[in-house]
């Protein structure tokens, strides 16, 4: 227990023991908030412990070896970012759909041709498919490199996300 951990349990002690009748209602707050806060410390306590129970402890190693594996995360991820960096390219140069027509933002007439003021109209609108759960956790690593991505509940979490977008898209 720390000393300013345990300074604020005899704080909580004395003013207990002062009774809530002899206390103004707001001084009962400050108690009540503080002994929620004290619960809410050995709760975290107690979980980080557990975590820290399962921590995977190895030997030191060497600074070579850190620079290797620093290299080899590297030229991972820089190959991640030229992949995802062809699909992205790729995806813009297929051949964009051509306005039928243009209505005029103002007196919002329909023109075969744009004069500026106008808004394009498209016969339809393009089809898009939904990701592959590659195509996500790639977008995912390369735009949060140093998040916990391979916490199980984590991972889950932005698979639902991902879907969730696509679907406000109209992306089935």
């Amino acid at each position: 227990m720390t000393d300013l951990r345990a300074a604020a349990q005899q704080a909580l002690e004395y003013m207990k023991s002062v009774g809530k009748m002899d206390m103004y209602p707001e001084d009962w707050a400050i108690v009540e908030r503080l002994e929620a806060a004290l619960a809410e410390h050995d709760k975290n306590l107690a979980g980080f412990k557990e975590r820290k129970a399962n921590w995977d402890i190895r030997a030191p190693r060497s600074p070579r070896d850190l620079q290797c594996k620093l290299a080899e995360e590297t030229q991972e991820r820089d190959r991640q970012r030229r992949e995802y960096e062809e699909q992205r390219l790729a995806a813009l140069a297929e051949p964009a759909q051509e306005p039928v027509a243009w209505k005029d933002k103002t007196y919002e007439s329909l023109y075969h041709q744009d004069f500026g003021n106008s808004i394009p109209l498209y016969t339809a609108s393009p089809q898009r498919k939904p990701l592959t759960e590659e195509e996500i956790w790639r977008t995912y690593k390369n735009l949060w490199m140093f998040h916990p991505a391979e916490e199980p509940r984590l991972a889950g979490d932005v698979l639902k996300f991902a879907r969730a977008i696509e679907r406000a898209h109209g992306i089935t």
